[in-house]
């Protein structure tokens, strides 16, 4: 449960929904853990703390394949690496990689991230199972560490709407929106390119960019600051917010232009919202997205100022991929993400 201490993010979405929901399986026993030599808290869950720090541990863990965690977490007969890097066990051993961004991008990677495939690399090795949440990602997997990976998809928490009021357009300007955490990989500097096409044909669109500020933050800056200042004032670059409801509630379209996604879930929180998604085709997005969303060409922004004044300005495609999105949500239920789960869980077991 480590990803749930400190800036959540959509991998602690993910992470979560799974304990919550396979808590209530009636035939498992969950045991919630922690690595982090400062917060000690439990993650808000009454994880079991180990008692190491993170970067001592998975060095160990990768170098010596010690120290086994089996007493510390009640003799398990699986332990679940949630988020890249599983413990040394005597237990069946899985562990979830969402994507390979830090083999795509090891520029773009953090030093922690990129330790990641190093962590794998140990754990494939030492005979721990596999799991991701695309198809996509499974291949790159295979190809990668030569093991085939078990794809389990998350949920997506339901949205109290009622969807003939959802399917009709807001009132008031209509807003691009896009959430994600600002790397490389989000690509958010094209969409600002794009939305200065968007705004010369589409009266009053604004543009809001919602997400923690990373590696890209300073080329998003300049993007904006590039634009003309009547365009450049309807940019609004608000940063880290916890709760995301406000932004989709507020847009008229999500724009989703990443260069690569192990999953894409403001993908689904959007059509969740019953807001339209135009979407690049990187990674996983067209297998989670199906023809629910808007796609483009990675790295096309004309293709994308074109794909969202279309939908803008069309009211009959506007509707049509909220319908469409509002139907391909109601398949990524969490219920049957963590059956999926415990069902996996009880194979690798025997």
């Amino acid at each position: 449960m480590t990803p749930l201490i400190g800036c959540r993010t959509g991998i602690a979405t993910v992470v979560e929904g799974w304990f919550r929901n396979l808590s209530d399986i009636g035939d498992l026993e969950v045991v919630p853990y922690t690595l982090s030599g400062r917060n000690r808290d439990g993650a808000g869950v009454g994880a079991v703390a180990l008692p190491l720090p993170a970067a001592l541990a998975t060095r160990l863990w990768r170098r010596f394949d010690r120290p086994r965690v089996d007493r510390v977490l009640g003799r398990p007969e699986l332990v679940h690496g949630t988020n890249y890097v599983v413990p040394s066990s005597r237990a069946v051993r899985l562990i979830s990689v969402y994507d390979l961004s830090f083999v795509h991008d090891p520029s773009a990677a953090a030093d922690s991230v990129a330790r990641f495939d190093e962590a794998v690399i140990s754990a494939v090795e030492r005979g721990a199972h596999v799991h991701t949440t695309s198809a996509v990602v499974a291949e790159e997997i295979a190809e990668r560490y030569k093991t085939a990976a078990h794809v389990v998809m998350p949920g997506i928490d339901r949205v109290d709407l009622d969807r003939s009021v959802a399917s009709q357009r807001r009132d008031g300007p209509p807003v691009i929106a896009a959430v994600g955490t600002c790397t490389r990989r989000k690509n958010f500097p094209l969409l600002v390119e794009a939305f200065e096409a968007v705004a010369a044909r589409v009266a009053e669109v604004e543009l809001v960019i919602a997400g923690s500020e990373s590696d890209d933050t300073e080329a998003v800056k300049g993007a904006v600051a590039r634009l003309d200042p009547e365009v450049r004032k309807r940019v609004t670059l608000a940063g880290r917010i916890d709760d995301t409801t406000g932004v989709y509630r507020r847009a008229t379209v999500v724009a989703h232009p990443s260069r690569y996604e192990g999953f894409g879930l403001p993908v689904l929180e959007a059509m969740a919202h019953g807001v339209p998604v135009v979407a690049a085709s990187g990674g996983s997005v067209p297998e989670v997205a199906g023809d629910a969303a808007r796609l483009v060409p990675i790295d096309d922004a004309d293709a994308l100022a074109e794909a969202l004044c279309h939908v803008l300005e069309d009211e009959s495609e506007w509707s049509r991929l909220v319908e469409a999105g509002m139907y391909r949500v109601d398949g990524f239920g969490w219920t049957a993400s963590a059956e999926a789960m415990a069902d996996l869980y009880r194979r690798l077991c025997g």
